[in-house]
């Protein structure tokens, strides 16, 4: 069975003009365990959730060197046009960066908020 590790990157808060460090790594790390509890509800074994740099792919890069033997990876980003990964390449950049490991690109949809 494959276990799955969540990596959420400290990503500044982009809706905000001034943010600080451990903000950043507040909301990434809520994030990292939504996500795990989501995973674990569909019925995938999450070992792990984590935060890690706010640079994706040095995030990425930290967790292969910390955290040895993975065999995929899969990278989730929102639809092209909406996607800040997409625009940097992230993706490819990642396959370039590891090519030992199978990258799987996943699209999700932003939730949409709603109204009470």
């Amino acid at each position: 069975m494959a276990e799955f590790t969540v990596l959420v990157p400290a990503t500044p808060p982009s809706n905000l003009l001034v943010w600080e460090e451990g903000e950043a790594k507040e909301i990434a790390r809520q994030r990292a365990e939504q996500s795990q509890r989501s995973l674990e509800q569909a019925g995938l074994k999450v070992d792990a959730a984590r935060v890690g740099d706010h640079e994706p792919l040095q995030a990425i890069g930290d967790e292969l060197e910390a955290h040895r033997g993975y065999q995929a990876m899969v990278i989730s980003t929102f639809p092209a046009g909406v996607s800040r990964w997409l625009k940097m390449d992230l993706v490819s950049r990642a396959r370039r960066s590891f090519p030992r490991l199978r990258i799987i690109h996943v699209v999700s949809e932003p939730r949409k908020e709603t109204s009470a």
